[in-house]
Formats: C-alpha cells, sequence, structure tokens
C-alpha cells in the first residue's frame, strides 16, 4: 500500500496485516525479519491486540525503522520508478 510506502520513508512505524503485497514491504528481503507490526490474521482481537502491543511501549527498534526506510528508498523512491519505467 502506498500509505505503508509513505510511512516506511518517514521513519513512522506501520501496523498491517500481512495480506496481498503489504507482505513484500513489510518484511526485510535479506533475513525476513518484519519492518513493522505485523498483525496475524484480519480479525478485530488481532488487530487490537497488535495496537495494544504498540501503544504500550513495545520496543521497536531504530535499526528496524531504518531497515523499513531503506528498503522503501530502494523499491520505491522516484529515481527507481523512472528508472524501471524507461527500462
Amino acid at each position: 500500500s502506498l500509505v505503508t510506502i509513505a510511512a516506511q520513508m518517514l521513519k513512522i512505524p506501520v501496523a498491517a496485516t500481512s495480506v496481498g503485497g503489504l507482505h513484500e514491504v513489510m518484511h526485510s528481503p535479506v533475513n525476513r525479519s518484519p519492518l513493522g507490526y505485523i498483525i496475524p490474521e484480519p480479525s478485530v482481537q488481532a488487530i487490537a491486540a497488535t495496537l495494544e502491543q504498540a501503544l504500550n511501549g513495545f520496543p521497536f527498534s531504530h535499526e528496524v525503522l531504518d531497515s523499513a526506510y531503506r528498503l522503501a528508498r530502494n523499491r520505491f523512491s522516484i529515481e527507481r520508478m523512472v528508472d524501471r519505467y524507461v527500462h
């Protein structure tokens, strides 16, 4: 989702269900580690539990935010998108 990529570019933690293309932008391509709060299933209970965990100060490291930023920048920057379009 564009919202997820925009948040990663701003180094804002993301909470998302692991559906569709979000799985691609929510996991590191190197070691498959999560780059945000992954909600295991799209249910009200799972969403509430994940957001409660996030709001209660579950540690979210700067390394994770930096990794998410690098992934978004490397895959979805204007320069990268133009290059893929042209070539």
